[in-house]
This record gives structure tokens, C-alpha cells and sequence, in this order.
């Protein structure tokens, strides 16, 4: 091999590295953005959706009520849960500083937008469970006890896979 060559091959394989490199901090930089998170959000919500269209044996007109009934709650409580996001950073903002009081309050304000949470999530159980027949509603009694487990907080950490979490 002449000295020509060796170049040209040190050359092309720094290059080539230097793609990698780049391809790699794209994708660090895209999977830390608000966009990414919206994405693997969106994918994980279709996902469970799909898991109730299987599980329920939906028909074509169940599906899509069932979409237009996820995509209402999805959009109610994404408020909801910003307002508990911020109550959260002023809480711990005011570490600073010992107010009990201040403290009290605001943490009085997330439990409360917890509990509107939960009763957001509750009626769209509901909601759901209206658009079944009688047979789907006993599945989806059993079900959703599944759904609820699987995305309580404290069972994050379990090694346990459920059906739709594939």
C-alpha cells in the first residue's frame, strides 16, 4: 500500500467517525427534548389504546370513539398536569427560604390538582367502559384494573411486563 492510499483510507475513516459522532449527539439531543417526549408519550398512549381495542375486541366505530375519548382526556390533563409541575418547581423553589405556611399551601394546591387528576382519569374509565357492550364491560372491569396497575407510579419499578407494555 503507497502513502497515497494509507492517506486517503486515514482520511475517509475519520470522516466516517466524525459522522458517528455527530449522528450521536443528534440523537442525545433528541431523545432530551420536549419533542421526544410529546413522541415516546404519544406512542406509550397508543399503545395502551391498542391494548383496549385487542383486549375489548372493539369494532371500527368503538375505536374511534375510543380515540376521540382519549384524545379529550389527553388534552384535559396535560393542564392539569402542568399545573401540578409548577406548583411542584415553586415548592421546592422556596427551599430557601422556611415558610411552613407557603409550604402548606402549595402543597395543599398539588394534592388538589391530584385529585382532580384522578377524577379526570376516573370518568374517562367511565367514559370508556360506556362505549362497551355488556360482554366487553366485564373484560373491561378486569382490564383496566391492569391499565391502572401498570401506570401507578410505586409499580414503576417492577420488573413485571404486562400485556401492552410490548
Amino acid at each position: 500500500m503507497n502513502y497515497f492510499t494509507r492517506q486517503r483510507l486515514m482520511i475517509l475513516a475519520i470522516v466516517v467517525l466524525l459522522l458517528l459522532n455527530l449522528a450521536t449527539l443528534g440523537a442525545f439531543w433528541f431523545f432530551r427534548s420536549e419533542k421526544s417526549k410529546e413522541y415516546f408519550q404519544r406512542k406509550r398512549q397508543h399503545r395502551v389504546e391498542k391494548f383496549l381495542i385487542d383486549k375489548l375486541d372493539f369494532n371500527a366505530r368503538q375505536s374511534q370513539e375510543l380515540e376521540q375519548l382519549m384524545e379529550g382526556h389527553r388534552a384535559g390533563v396535560m393542564e392539569i398536569f402542568k399545573k401540578i409541575q409548577a406548583s411542584r418547581e415553586m415548592l421546592y423553589d422556596s427551599m430557601s427560604f422556611v415558610d411552613s405556611v407557603e409550604v402548606e399551601q402549595i402543597t395543599r394546591r398539588i394534592a388538589s390538582s391530584q385529585a382532580e387528576l384522578d377524577r379526570a382519569t376516573y370518568y374517562h374509565f367511565r367514559s370508556i367502559r360506556e362505549i362497551c357492550n355488556p360482554d366487553q364491560q366485564r373484560k373491561f372491569d378486569t382490564v383496566i384494573k391492569e391499565v391502572i396497575s401498570r401506570h401507578h407510579p410505586g409499580n414503576r419499578r417492577q420488573k413485571k411486563r404486562s400485556s401492552f407494555s410490548k
